[in-house]
């Protein structure tokens, strides 16, 4: 998982950030998805204005979804972070709720690209994410 992300202030400017991980799951017999992973800050937190606030450095992911029609149809969760409740200033946490995932199966690969563009939870701006998915699965049943 390749992120770009924002959080656009409607006072006080942006934050941007840029995330790449890994997420490992498993697909049972009823095609239920359950995995977990985690996504490192690539660079640094990018602000328009000074923060003096810690960043996650990384996010713990929860995956969960099923596998149906030769595709995976996946949501993502924050489970924590790393400094230990750090937040994300620059938006993907933020984007994560939005997140709709369904990404087509053939020859156990999956790949995909997602946009996330919503109000933040405070009604003081906007987050924005792009993500950019190669998944390889062992145990999917698409052709």
């Amino acid at each position: 998982m390749r992120t770009y992300s924002y959080h656009q202030l409607y006072v006080g400017g942006r934050c941007t950030t840029r995330w790449r991980g890994l997420l490992a799951f498993t697909v049972d017999d009823r095609g239920k998805v359950h995995g977990t992973g985690t996504v490192h800050l690539v660079g640094g937190l990018r602000c328009d204005s000074p923060n003096a606030q810690v960043n996650a450095e990384r996010v713990m992911l929860d995956l969960s979804g099923v596998e149906s029609g030769g595709a995976l149809h996946l949501r993502l969760a924050e489970t924590g972070t790393d400094p230990t409740n750090a937040s994300d200033y620059g938006g993907l946490v933020g984007t994560l709720s939005a997140l709709r995932i369904a990404l087509p199966v053939k020859h156990g690969v999956a790949t995909g690209k997602l946009t996330a563009h919503l109000l933040d939870e405070e009604g003081r701006g906007t987050y924005y994410s792009s993500s950019a998915f190669l998944i390889s699965c062992a145990t999917c049943t698409g052709a």
